[in-house]
């Protein structure tokens, strides 16, 4: 995978996440996780395809989720169900000049059509702004609820990575389209958080000029890898369908992962 790290492993990451005290990043040699509760439960979940060292602790249920191993190792249980995203898909992002270079015909003819359309200006905005036209653009019941704690809970615990670009339109000022990023400095990666439409433009080509102004972002800033995170896969939402098809045109490579392997541990000092 071309030196690609899920942010899910990568330990700055976790130890960000654990900040809000409910729960524990796991650091080991080759494969970080993080660990919490719920209710009288204990869970530790590991991503990579290193197997976790099993550390005294308390009694707990282990997860880990790898993307190659497929063969189930001694002392370790097959899960029944996928209990992590299914389908994931990231970017290696190229050089300036050719970025756009493996994208698909469809995404480069909308390129182009953005690059010649003179009626938007895509600047960085701020969160708060991103949130209230989200609100009013999107049509998604729960998902648009889901999304909008998702930011809330990203920004408390990563606020000064978090990344927002608005597309304006330049007669009346109009946020019409925006896209919310996060950092994972530690991996030379940006991960898309969450970003819309608004009905009213869907004939133009700003989708894809807010993933331009991504790639030119990372190139910009020296990030290697861009993160699309999920992707639809029979079971999830048929809501994802639509934005997955749209991801997958930029050049987008795919990581399918198999049911994880599970472990039940007894508790010790």
């Amino acid at each position: 995978m071309s030196g690609y790290t899920t942010f899910r492993s990568v330990a700055g990451y976790l130890k960000r996440e654990a900040q809000d005290g409910k729960r524990k990043a796991l650091e080991q040699e080759h494969i970080c996780g993080i660990r919490w509760k719920h209710g009288p439960f204990v869970f530790d979940a590991f991503f990579g395809d290193v197997e976790p060292r099993i550390e005294p602790g308390p009694a707990r249920m282990i997860i880990w989720q790898p993307s190659a191993v497929r063969n189930k190792p001694k002392g370790w249980f097959r899960s029944w169900i996928q209990m992590n995203p299914r389908r994931t898909g990231y970017v290696e992002v190229g050089s300036c000049e050719h970025y756009w270079k493996n994208w698909s015909e469809h995404a480069r003819r909308h390129r182009s059509r953005w690059v010649k359309d003179g009626r938007f200006l895509i600047e960085k905005v701020s969160l708060d702004e991103f949130m209230t036209v989200y609100r009013q653009a999107t049509r998604l019941g729960w998902l648009k609820h889901f999304f909008i704690s998702h930011l809330k809970s990203r920004n408390t615990l990563h606020a000064s990575l978090i990344k927002v670009f608005g597309a304006r339109e330049k007669t009346t000022g109009k946020m019409v389209a925006g896209f919310v990023g996060m950092d994972i400095p530690e991996a030379s990666a940006s991960l898309h958080l969450v970003s819309f439409i608004d009905r009213a433009v869907r004939d133009s080509s700003v989708g894809t000029g807010l993933m331009d102004e991504w790639f030119q972002d990372a190139i910009t800033r020296g990030i290697k890898y861009l993160d699309f995170d999920l992707f639809w896969a029979p079971g999830d939402p048929r809501e994802w369908k639509g934005f997955s098809r749209f991801k997958s045109q930029f050049g987008t490579q795919f990581i399918q992962y198999p049911m994880p392997f599970i472990k039940f541990v007894r508790g010790s000092k």
